[in-house]
């Protein structure tokens, strides 16, 4: 996803799990790591309006990966997402895990689905920051350089992450 000549652009496609196509998207660039590269996103205009919430995506040739929070009137939740994407026949099999906490009772809920035709979209999303962590062509940053990149991770295998990190966070709200 990310190359040196990011620097020269001003804009990078990415596959975004949602479905309208008319919203504008901007994101700075966290991290580009060994084909991936790791982004918080944002809207800046759509038909209905922009909350200004913020995603954090990994996208890579054939994966995508994200996490938001999501605030409700009476609770909060936190969504999780990991999708196989086929660039070459307009599709991404998807799973997602909501995790929503009200009065100290987490509700998890997991679905898959697919995406395919006029529902699957990719955004050309303005790059406002991060840049520089694609001058080398995409090497790891010092900070996470210890840390293994699997990027040939089938469905299941992300499957498998998504929930682990979903129980790592169950822990942390138990606490």
């Amino acid at each position: 996803m990310a190359t040196s000549a990011l620097a020269a652009s001003d804009s990078v496609e990415l596959f975004i799990d949602n479905m309208n196509p008319d919203v504008q998207w901007a994101a700075s660039i966290q991290n580009a790591c060994e084909g991936s590269t790791t982004y918080v996103i944002s809207c800046t205009s759509a038909a209905m309006g922009c909350g200004g919430e913020t995603a954090t995506i990994t996208e890579g040739s054939d994966f995508y990966m994200a996490t938001t929070a999501a605030i409700y009137s009476e609770t909060s939740a936190i969504v999780t997402e990991s999708c196989r994407l086929n660039n070459v026949e307009s599709s991404a099999s998807c799973i997602e895990t909501i995790v929503a906490g009200q009065y100290g009772n987490d509700i998890s809920k997991t679905v898959s689905f697919n995406l395919t035709g006029t529902d699957y979209y990719r955004y050309q999303v303005a790059i406002t920051g991060g840049t520089k962590h694609t001058s080398s062509g995409g090497a790891c940053l010092a900070s996470v350089s210890a840390a293994q990149s699997n990027l040939h991770l089938w469905f299941p295998d992300i499957f498998i992450l998504g929930a682990v990190l979903l129980l790592g966070f169950g822990g942390v709200m138990i606490l």
